[in-house]
């Protein structure tokens, strides 16, 4: 994997992060919660693109809680049809991110804790 892709990868990751965001809020979700927490994402996305590796770190550790948190909530609703649709798919995509964080041998070069 070479230094673009890994780019591209943590470009996806963001992404689609934001996305799940925005339809939180359009779903009614909590408006100060969310920019908080989409607040914070954007700093450590900041400061793993300039090259620090403890974002990588962190951000690892907070997609991997998201997605128990995604999974444990979306199968205890597993009724409702946004948990089946939304919340276990990004559970399970929020372990891949975390996985990419912390196994991509070009992001661990990029930020220079190879």
């Amino acid at each position: 994997m070479t230094e673009r892709s890994a780019l591209q990868g943590v470009a996806w990751i963001f992404g689609s992060t934001a996305g799940v965001e925005l339809l939180t809020v359009a779903m009614g979700g909590d408006l100060p919660r969310i920019l908080i927490r989409f607040v914070v994402l954007t700093i450590l996305f900041a400061f793993l693109l300039k090259g620090y590796g403890f974002a990588r770190h962190v951000l690892g550790a907070l997609y991997f809680a998201g997605g128990l948190y995604a999974l444990f909530a979306g199968l205890s609703n597993a009724a409702d049809s946004i948990a089946l649709l939304v919340v276990i798919p990004f559970g399970l995509c929020s372990f891949a991110a975390a996985w990419f964080f912390f196994r991509s041998k070009a992001l661990r070069a990029l930020t220079g804790s190879a």
